[in-house]
């Protein structure tokens, strides 16, 4: 009878998983990316001409959801400053903290989420680099 309850017990908690999962809020599900890599071979396929893809820091906090940031290198368009707001969904929001320094590639309207916004680590950074578009 034990090995039973102890069998009950795991499949309870295993239904119980389930609806949770099944019931939890955005907030709590994880943001699915194509990842760093996609990226770097749209640059070198020379896809979406319009796209902007450029290392950036952050300047001035205009709200939780949104920043000014400088463009510090240029990968694809143009430099100068960009106006960037979070996308709504809770699970790919990002946040804004002056100074920060990370690689973007917005969508309209300056839009970032968790698969727009990259670290500027090394190896990226030469990857990105060994595939720059031209500017306008």
């Amino acid at each position: 009878m034990v090995g039973a309850r102890g069998g009950d017990r795991g499949w309870l908690r295993g239904a119980a998983l389930v609806a949770l999962l099944v019931s939890a809020p955005d907030s709590l599900l994880a943001c699915e990316c194509a990842g760093a890599s996609l990226l770097v071979s749209s640059l070198q396929r020379r896809e979406d001409r319009d796209a902007e893809v450029f290392l950036g820091r952050v300047v001035r906090i205009l709200s939780p959801r949104e920043a000014e940031v400088e463009v510090l290198e240029s990968f694809s368009g143009t430099g100068g400053l960009k106006r960037l707001r979070s996308r709504d969904s809770s699970s790919c929001a990002v946040g804004f903290g002056a100074g920060q320094r990370h690689v973007y590639a917005p969508a309209t309207g300056g839009l970032v989420d968790l698969c727009s916004r990259h670290d500027p680590s090394p190896e990226f950074l030469a990857r990105l680099r060994a595939a720059r578009r031209p500017g306008p």
